[in-house]
């Protein structure tokens, strides 16, 4: 059975969601808060995949976050992610 579309408020709650998240994202990287950026990022891709599985679509969001996040590498070794040159 397939589920429902989402509702009109529902893509609208989220789309509200995104744009805050990466204003706030901006703002911390513009500050120089590196952490809280990347904490930030990290909501955002929970909303990112929250909307993926109520097929909303956000290839800006989507592309927002390859790009933030192109820089970025997992250490398998120790566990923690670390930047790349």
């Amino acid at each position: 059975m397939q589920e429902p579309s989402p509702t009109p408020s529902f893509v609208a709650e989220l789309s509200e969601r995104v744009q805050r998240t990466r204003a706030t994202i901006d703002s911390a990287a513009a500050s120089g808060d590196d952490d809280l950026a990347q904490a930030f990022l990290d909501d955002l891709e929970a909303l990112v995949d929250l909307a993926a599985a109520h097929d909303v679509a956000l290839p800006d969001t989507v592309a927002y976050l390859a790009d933030h996040q192109s820089g970025r590498v997992l250490d398998l070794r120790s566990g923690a992610e670390c930047a790349t040159a």
